[in-house]
């Protein structure tokens, strides 16, 4: 079943400070665009004296326009930050979680993303790795436990050892 976006603020401090450091480099391009205007009126404004009116209801027009357009761009910027964002941090809070739950069950699933997420090569190597360390976790049990069995073997008679090398065989097909 594919996971829902329900949630869009799932790290708040890393998305923020992401979308503020997005919208400022986009402030900061645009701001250069009103300063050229304002100069540009202004050097009308001393070519044609006469005409200063309307050149400062124009450029003021410009500015209140600019002015909507930019709070705007920024108002739709924030938004699509916010969901690139997601994309980001929703994988890493869903490993988070994966991990915590490594710690307190034996009985997990598989690590899954969203689809559209990044990283989606993670899941598989954090599944691959999952599963190597329980093999070898297993391994290392086995072992302790065979040298457990050796170690009690040396007490033991004949009929004993026979019947302990039974368990161990049945233990090596499990």
């Amino acid at each position: 079943m594919a996971y829902k976006r329900n949630i869009f603020i799932i790290n708040p401090a890393y998305q923020f400070k992401y979308c503020l450091a997005v919208l400022a480099l986009i402030l900061l391009g645009t701001i250069t665009f009103p300063v050229i205007i304002y100069e540009v009126f202004e050097k009308l404004i001393e070519v044609q004296p006469l005409n200063e009116q309307m050149f400062v209801d124009a450029r003021n027009n410009i500015f209140q326009y600019l002015l909507f357009s930019q709070f705007c761009y920024l108002g739709i910027s924030f938004v699509i930050c916010i969901y690139l964002s997601h994309k980001t941090a929703g994988p890493i809070y869903k490993l988070t979680q994966y991990l915590k739950s490594l710690r307190e069950s034996d009985q997990i699933p598989p690590l899954t993303f969203r689809k559209g997420d990044y990283f989606t090569e993670l899941p598989a190597e954090v599944n691959e790795t999952v599963t190597h360390l329980k093999s070898c976790q297993n391994t290392d049990s086995k072992d302790q436990f065979y040298k457990y069995l050796e170690f009690i073997s040396v007490d033991l008679n004949d009929q004993e050892k026979q019947t302990l090398e039974i368990i161990k065989e049945k233990i090596k097909s499990i």
